[in-house]
């Protein structure tokens, strides 16, 4: 197990690439690389997907309705996968749990398998923490719709009795896959699953592996902040790996926009945290959107994010749930024990930790370690101070 460990004192962070200028289509550079950026049509639940390419202007000359042709990817995920359309495989699965099973594709049986690997992974005592059959908990909830993010209103909470009655419909050993029939069948009436804490991921992998296919060696997707880099950054004047800027979501006038970089190319970036989707209630109480099966009320542990880094975005979405609601303790040792896996995570104390792999990838902006911010470095997991 690898042991190394970084703490640095912060507030938060959201991830974005830098080192390529912002708000232009396209650069020129003298080897006659340029950079365009696609903006997708608007695809799960109304979030944005940008896919940023560097080539030659010959090579994008070749494709010229690439756009739409991504676009038409991430509009069939979401037509195939979402919980509410009449053309979904979910949709029908949902309909008919506890009824009969539902013929489904290969790809649906893929997302599912990995989801079900995920949460094995996250199993303690005899709950997955992680289980895409939370799907009750969550429409109960409906945090989606009712975020204070989003409306900057206050809600009021479901009724605990209401969220008993929900519980006994979690578990992901309910999920019924037969491959060779090609069905999928939730045994519980009542049962739902949302691949919402995946699709994203597998969305970013399925566009960067069309995107290959047709040559293109260098670029991003990001699909509503799931981040995918493959090839360099080949705008430089020597080709370099990808700048992954961190930020700080909750700065004020005057404050750095930027606590760090990480350095990397060929890797997929995904967080979890409890600042991206809540709800407020009157008297001040914060719900996040990420559920404890064991509970029905959002995870109540000490972070209040976790990144992941890691090779397939699909990989890196479920993940960033899963090491989320297992915790500091928990969830650092799961990622030390996966192969070519990474995490940051912060703690609600603002302390943020790397682990080992991260160490010598990570350039610390010290302009956010100053007094008034309160960051200071202050040790390392294990105890062992600095």
């Amino acid at each position: 197990m690898k042991k190394n460990l970084l703490i640095i004192l912060l507030l938060f962070i959201s991830i974005m690439v830098v080192g390529c200028k912002p708000n232009r289509d396209v650069i020129n550079k003298p080897n006659r690389d340029v950079i365009k950026r696609f903006t997708l049509e608007p695809t799960f639940g109304g979030l944005l997907t940008e896919v940023t390419l560097l080539a030659e202007e010959e090579k994008f000359s070749e494709y010229a309705d690439l756009r739409l042709d991504l676009s038409a990817i991430t509009n069939e995920l979401n037509a195939l996968y979402s919980t509410t359309k009449n053309t979904s495989y979910i949709k029908k699965i949902n309909d008919k749990a506890g009824i009969e099973a539902v013929k489904v594709t290969d790809e649906v049986i893929f997302i599912l398998e990995e989801a079900i690997k995920t949460s094995e992974l996250s199993i303690v005592g005899d709950v997955a923490l992680y289980d895409i059959t939370i799907s009750p908990i969550i429409d109960l909830w409906n945090i989606n719709e009712l975020g204070y993010t989003k409306t900057l209103e206050f809600a009021e909470i479901p009724n605990d009795e209401y969220i008993q009655q929900k519980l006994p419909l979690i578990g992901y050993n309910n999920i019924v896959i037969d491959k060779e029939e090609k069905t999928v069948f939730l045994s519980k009436v009542g049962m739902k699953i949302d691949l919402g804490s995946i699709l994203k991921g597998y969305a970013a992998d399925k566009l960067a592996r069309y995107i290959k296919e047709l040559g293109f060696k260098n670029g991003i997707v990001n699909v509503a902040g799931n981040l995918l880099t493959f090839g360099k950054n080949t705008l430089k004047e020597t080709p370099e790996n990808w700048t992954i800027g961190i930020t700080m979501p909750y700065s004020g006038p005057g404050d750095p926009n930027r606590i760090g970089n990480l350095y990397f190319d060929n890797i997929t970036a995904v967080s979890s945290g409890i600042y991206e989707r809540y709800i407020r209630t009157k008297e001040g109480d914060e719900y996040h959107h990420i559920f404890d099966p064991r509970t029905g009320y959002p995870i109540d542990n000490e972070l209040m994010h976790v990144s992941i880094f890691t090779d397939l975005s699909i990989t890196g979405d479920a993940l960033s749930t899963t090491i989320f609601a297992l915790g500091l303790e928990a969830g650092y040792e799961k990622v030390e024990s996966l192969d070519g896996v990474e995490a940051l995570f912060i703690t609600k104390d603002k302390e943020i930790y790397i682990t080992s792999g991260l160490v010598g990838n990570f350039s610390f902006n010290e302009e956010v370690a100053e007094p008034k911010y309160g960051y200071s470095n202050k040790g390392v997991l294990d105890g062992i101070s600095n």
